[in-house]
């Protein structure tokens, strides 16, 4: 008997000591710490949006060059007179209208005539014409401006008809070319003492240019008290009178 009863101790300590071990492996064992799941973004959210896109700037508009300004033309110019504008006895280019439109820069054209005036016939072998007849036969070109010029070749010509004829040439230029500027000069003479009926030729001028519209410059007598500033013959200017009678119609048409 007491074999079983040292046999059930026995069992009983056993069974005690696993409970022991059991329960102490439990309080030692590390614990398992709990897991969070967080919720998994989506793709979209989860990359970081991209900023804005900044607009665009529209391409600049091709720079257009200005179109080229183009150049003026020269004033066209017409001049009607006798020896002294044709530049009698000189070179091509030394008489005053060649002069002045070089200054100035003006397409000249020069209708002069040796010996010719208003009611004087120009020589046969130059035109064979007078003033009007010359201002009838301008019609072809296309003056801006017109110059014509009193002359000492209508010395003794009366002065009723002399009037008369100068005012049907400015008229016929006028009629010619409504839109041109016209410029009427007073008679040049010498180194002498003019002779009176040139103060006549000179109103008579002035008289039909201003009825049609135009301008009447007075230049005064270059040659006056300059003999060397005339040729031989003591009436046409020199090279160097030519540009004297220049200077003196640059000042004059410049003044205005």
């Amino acid at each position: 008997m007491n074999r079983i009863l040292l046999a059930s101790v026995a069992v009983a300590v056993l069974g005690l000591s696993s409970i022991i071990t059991v329960v102490a492996l439990a309080a030692t064992a590390e614990p398992r710490s709990a897991t969070t799941h967080l919720p998994i973004a989506s793709s979209a959210s989860a990359t970081p949006s991209a900023a804005p896109a900044t607009p665009s700037t529209a391409p600049a508009a091709p720079s257009v060059a200005p179109a080229p300004v183009a150049a003026a033309s020269p004033k066209k110019v017409l001049m009607i007179g006798d020896s002294i504008m044709k530049g009698y006895g000189l070179t091509p280019g030394a008489a005053w209208p060649e002069l002045i439109s070089a200054t100035n820069g003006w397409d000249l054209t020069s209708l002069a005539c040796d010996g010719a005036g208003f009611l004087a016939p120009g020589s046969p072998d130059e035109c064979g014409n007078t003033f009007v007849d010359v201002s009838r036969t301008a019609a072809s070109h296309t003056p801006d401006l017109i110059i014509i010029e009193g002359s000492s070749n209508d010395f003794g010509q009366p002065n009723p008809q002399l009037l008369s004829a100068t005012v049907t040439a400015l008229t016929i230029l006028r009629s010619e070319f409504p839109n041109a500027e016209i410029i009427g000069l007073s008679t040049v003479w010498s180194d002498t003492e003019p002779p009176a009926q040139l103060a006549d030729i000179n109103s008579q001028v002035e008289q039909a240019v201003i009825a049609v519209g135009g301008r009447y410059l007075d230049i005064g007598q270059p040659f006056g008290a300059h003999p060397e500033l005339l040729q031989g013959d003591d009436v046409h200017p020199t090279v160097a009178g030519q540009v004297a009678l220049a200077a003196a119609i640059q000042t004059a048409i410049t003044a205005k």
